[in-house]
């Protein structure tokens, strides 16, 4: 019977006493600023298949090998040589980048390991953005992106009404795009649906060109490409971070929707100009600049389509040019009149005696009809304490023909708290295929609502001119 016998042997500190003394010495390291730095080839070789390549390919074995390195950041090398005779380094914040960089240049995968582990340790919201520009300033954005998760929780602030540690400038400033992917498709931001995530991706790029095919590729890997809609994303957002490869196909949809849609228009809108109301040909150019594909007329959102016409993003006032004609009672102050509620700056807020009732009319111009198919409405509002004001037992929807029409060609009544709340809106349906020039909205007669006070926060009609 025979016994395996350990024996710690200390072969590296023996190896470091004959470099203190210059002993059996066969190679020598030259460093940036013509360091000389005597060594062993055996300990080299040992950590490093770069060094034992290098000392292969001399001719000469026998001869003193004479090696000069190529990079040494922050001269980390020293450290690095010292450590594999004594087995010790003290790597500070401020070289963790070059450690890493060294250790992936002369492929000594124990020391990168030690810089991955000392790198995540001490990794913090104070030296993140430090950390992740050296990591980037060395191509070591494999390491980089493992800093993402860090950002990402303090990016989803920004939409949880949470304290973010950084700025949206400074992430963006900072981060790749292969880290800005990683964000995105961290867990805490699932909840962020795909439009909003262009959004972002759009901000982030900000204009400049993302070269890359592989970064462009890692940005568009956070999108659902595979869903109904995903094309109109091209019509809404620049999008030039998308791959050539796989824009092309939503361009070439795009044009197809459009040309369709512009077919469809030419052969239903009547050829006589006194016959066609004029915000007919807007409501199919409309669909036409959103590609949005559909089935019959153009459906709008009349009262905020004759503000934006469904394409600016800046609101007007449609009052004010004549593509509304409104009425109203009187606002409780003009900071709450219908023509601030109309360009998004405040809601309706109106309050009448006993004798009266709070009212909103709304005509589409003199030689337009509207066809309403649905209404969403909110009276939804919170007080200083956040608790909710109080909402009206009932709302009236009332049609009219014509803009002199004393009685209305249908009215109903929206039972406000009997409906379901969807997305913070109330929403009704109108009595079908009714052209209407004027709808009117105003309090149910006998609700108890303080003193006659209407209080509209959002409103919309959706249907088609006729």
């Amino acid at each position: 019977m025979s016994d395996e016998i350990l024996i710690n042997t200390d072969i590296g500190k023996q190896f470091d006493v004959f470099r203190d003394k210059g002993l059996f010495c066969d190679c020598v390291l030259s460093f940036q600023g013509n360091t000389v730095k005597n060594c062993h080839r055996l300990v080299l070789s040992r950590f490093s298949s770069w060094f034992r390549k290098a000392f292969m390919s001399k001719s000469d074995q026998c001869e003193l090998a004479e090696i000069v390195l190529p990079v040494n950041p922050n001269e980390i090398m020293t450290d690095i040589i010292d450590c594999l005779y004594n087995g010790k380094i003290l790597v500070s914040q401020t070289k963790i980048a070059s450690l890493c960089y060294c250790a992936k240049f002369y492929d000594m995968k124990i020391f990168l390991m030690i810089g991955k582990s000392q790198f995540l340790k001490v990794l913090s919201l104070s030296n993140a953005i430090f950390l992740t520009t050296e990591m980037l300033s060395f191509n070591l954005e494999e390491l980089a992106v493992l800093i993402s998760p860090l950002f990402a929780n303090e990016m989803i602030k920004f939409f949880t009404k949470g304290e973010s540690y950084f700025s949206l400038k400074e992430i963006f400033s900072t981060v790749s795009p292969k880290m800005f992917s990683a964000i995105l498709k961290s867990e805490v931001f699932n909840q962020i649906s795909y439009e909003k995530k262009v959004d972002l991706i759009d901000q982030y790029v900000g204009g400049r060109e993302i070269a890359g095919k592989e970064d462009q590729e890692a940005l568009a890997s956070v999108i659902n490409w595979e869903e109904e809609d995903s094309h109109r994303y091209f019509v809404q957002y620049c999008c030039d971070w998308v791959p050539a490869s796989l824009s092309r196909t939503f361009y070439s949809k795009i044009l197809t929707i459009r040309r369709n849609i512009y077919n469809n228009m030419v052969s239903v809108l009547p050829t006589n100009k006194e016959d066609l109301d004029h915000w007919i040909p807007y409501s199919w150019i409309h669909y036409i600049s959103e590609a949005k594909d559909f089935d019959g007329q153009p459906i709008v959102n009349a009262v905020s389509f004759l503000s934006d016409f469904g394409i600016s993003k800046t609101k007007i006032n449609p009052e004010r040019f004549s593509f509304l004609l409104t009425d109203s009672s009187k606002p409780l102050s003009s900071n709450y009149s219908l023509a601030s509620f109309l360009m998004g700056d405040s809601y309706f807020l109106s309050k009448t005696d006993s004798e009266s009732i709070p009212y909103i009319s709304l005509e589409f111009g003199a030689n337009s009809f509207f066809v309403p198919t649905m209404c969403e409405i909110s009276c939804e509002a919170m007080n200083a304490q956040g608790d909710r004001k109080i909402t009206p037992n009932g709302i009236v929807i009332e049609g009219y023909e014509t803009k002199d029409s004393q009685s209305p060609l249908y009215s109903f009544i929206i039972k406000y708290e009997e409906l379901p709340l969807e997305n913070g809106l109330k929403k009704a349906k109108f009595p079908p295929n009714n052209k209407i020039k004027r709808i009117m909205v105003k309090l149910e007669p006998n609700s108890k609502l303080g003193f006659n006070i209407m209080r509209i926060t959002k409103l919309g009609f959706y249907g088609s001119f006729a």
